[in-house]
């Protein structure tokens, strides 16, 4: 019940209409969803709210953020928020760049499935950047999601790189 969840993207594929989707946002906690790249279904019922809404301004270009259905919060493409008070860069698609990257600041990402080697947890050479997707985080822990505490640890061993002039 008490739970945060910060999704990263694409949490329900095969589901062009969004039933599954749906059924997600009752889940207990409170859940906040960053756009992925396969999100039709779950655009679908975004649209829905957001038309219901705003009727007089609504077109397919119109987004409104934060929009929450039930238990879930639509964020848009990023979100940058601190906790416990390290700030966090969050988005579906990894960044090369972030706020705070040369202060110890996290980024957190998903789409690459564990693919990207800079981005897995045993990296030490890139910067504090993880790859928090499901396959990522079945191979570090055995189950689809990282905990706050484990991302943490990880990024307590990655070295802060500044990649530009700021």
């Amino acid at each position: 019940e008490n739970t945060v969840v910060f999704d990263l993207g694409d949490r329900v594929f095969s589901a062009p209409k969004g039933e599954r989707f749906r059924q997600t946002t009752t889940w207990p906690g409170k859940q906040h969803l960053i756009n992925g790249n396969h999100w039709s279904g779950q655009r679908q019922i975004y649209e829905g709210v957001i038309s219901a809404a705003v009727v007089p301004t609504h077109s397919p270009f119109t987004r409104i953020y934060p929009t929450t259905i039930n238990n879930l919060t639509y964020l848009g493409d990023m979100i940058e928020a601190y906790i416990d008070g390290v700030p966090v860069a969050m988005q579906h698609r990894a960044p090369y760049i972030w706020a705070e990257i040369g202060e110890g600041g996290y980024a957190l990402a998903g789409h690459s499935h564990g693919r990207c080697l800079e981005l897995n947890p045993a990296d030490a050479k890139h910067g504090r950047i993880l790859d928090v997707g499901v396959d990522n985080a079945i191979a570090y822990n055995g189950t689809p999601f990282f905990e706050w505490s484990e991302i943490k640890t990880i990024m307590a061993r990655k070295p802060i790189v500044t990649r530009d002039h700021h």
